[in-house]
């Protein structure tokens, strides 16, 4: 297992059998909510100790970490593992996650600027990390080249919006 995590590092496409690899998406899936939730979760957190929490903000973490849940746990069943599994595993995570808001709201609450930006670059670095090793080469195998363009876009206008 390890050499194929080499040969992926270096370009080389990775061999394994069909349930591995979904499996394996499913896991570095799992792997980003909790990269990118910590410091998402903290970053709520500090929202709410500031007193501007909007319904809107809490509902879109709360509904994209669903669905992010969602989209690992269908290659993680896929790739042969029991339900049990991936609840154990997502549920983790969504407590990780909770205990992130947490820490947030009462440790964090004083940190500078600087603390709250790496920690949101972390989390922009893990989401580009899940979506170009477990996202982008399933899109495109499983979907169509429109992906790319679609892809680009979502990236154009979120550097637009931003």
């Amino acid at each position: 297992m390890r050499r194929m995590g080499h040969a992926a590092a270096a370009g080389r496409p990775m061999t394994m059998p069909h349930g591995h690899a979904e499996a394996a998406r499913g896991e570095s899936i799992a792997a980003g909510i909790f990269v990118d939730g910590v410091p998402e979760s903290i970053a709520l957190g500090l929202t709410i100790a500031e007193g501007d929490l909007g319904v809107a903000l809490l509902a879109g973490v709360l509904i994209g970490n669903v669905v992010e849940a969602y989209g690992a746990a269908q290659p993680i069943l896929a790739g042969g593992h029991s339900r049990r599994f991936a609840l154990g595993l997502l549920g983790g995570i969504g407590l990780a996650l909770a205990a992130a808001t947490i820490l947030g709201g009462t440790v964090f609450a004083g940190a500078s600027a600087a603390l709250v930006g790496t920690m949101q670059a972390v989390a922009a670095g893990a989401v580009l990390a899940v979506i170009s090793i477990a996202i982008v080469p399933h899109a495109f195998a499983q979907v169509s080249r429109g992906v790319a363009t679609a892809t680009v876009a979502g990236f154009i206008a979120g550097y637009l919006l931003a």
